[in-house]
């Protein structure tokens, strides 16, 4: 099956996955200008993806380590345009939710290490929209206030923690800030 292409930049996408678009932007044409995709998303550093030209059109294509590099959540994007000589601007902007990656799951996360990462990204995707429900693992919680999420949060972070530090100790592992057992004798 071959992965389709659509005609702008789509409303989701899946990380690891490859999304190709094709863009047409009448005043700016590609045989003339230069097209550059800026995506952001508070407490992410912003992923910028080069169009290349396609006769006039603009082509786009996140490659899978491309898309790996966006966290699940809604991410704002511009297209800016520019010229040699004559200038930039904006010729696009609006909003793009990413999916999670499903292989990411396979990859040993616990519960709570996947809960803790979404119920942080709801929490940063409360500084661009009002989010108000999310689902974890199979479970909606739906108008959840930001004081219980950051509260579930807390727990979720302990729970890694005390999870971390069984597997450390499992491996045979020193805690951290502890080095070794110390002995005196008299």
């Amino acid at each position: 099956m071959a992965i389709e292409t659509g005609t702008d930049v789509p409303d989701s996408f899946r990380a690891g996955d490859t999304t190709k678009w094709v863009v047409t932007y009448g005043d700016y044409p590609a045989s003339t200008w230069s097209l550059t995709y800026y995506f952001k998303r508070p407490g992410n550093d912003t992923i910028d993806i080069t169009a290349t030209a396609s006769s006039d059109d603009f082509a786009v294509t996140l490659t899978p380590e491309d898309s790996t590099q966006f966290r699940p959540g809604r991410w704002s994007w511009f297209a800016r345009a520019e010229k040699v000589g004559t200038g930039a601007i904006i010729a696009g902007s609006g909003s793009v939710d990413v999916l999670p990656d499903p292989s990411a799951s396979l990859r040993g996360e616990s519960f709570a290490e996947k809960a803790l990462r979404l119920v942080e990204a709801s929490l940063e995707g409360d500084l661009v929209t009002a989010q108000e429900s999310i689902s974890v693992a199979g479970v909606d919680i739906t108008k959840m206030g930001i004081g219980e999420r950051f509260t579930l949060r807390d727990q979720l972070k302990s729970e890694v923690q005390r999870e971390r530090t069984r597997q450390r100790l499992k491996e045979g592992s020193d805690l951290p800030g502890r080095h070794g057992l110390q002995i005196r004798f008299k």
